[in-house]
């Protein structure tokens, strides 16, 4: 079991990590980020709880190859699929 919701998943995909590869910049900037006037105390966007329940991505990609002539030369296909499980004390499970 893994903890917690992310701190910036308003702004990520669910195959999307910002901290991995290029993003550090961008999550570094996250973090940083003010609102003059504002606290800078950490508020949570939203409560475990309002995130309870049992959640479901998918995704599918076709492609079809021609070859420089314009005849068919094959196709592909990916899909993609996550469930997820979140408890209200913000523990989850991958079914």
């Amino acid at each position: 079991m893994g903890a917690g919701p992310c701190r910036h998943g308003h702004l990520l995909g669910s195959e999307l990590d910002l901290r991995q590869g290029g993003g550090v910049e961008i999550g570094q900037f996250l973090d940083s980020a003010q609102i003059p006037g504002a606290s800078a105390a950490k508020v949570p966007l939203f409560s475990a709880a309002a995130l309870a329940g049992d959640w479901s991505q998918s995704s599918s990609e076709f492609a079809n190859y021609v070859t420089r002539g314009g005849a068919y030369a094959g196709d592909a296909t990916i899909s993609t699929g996550l469930y997820l499980h979140l408890r209200a004390d913000g523990l989850y499970r991958i079914p």
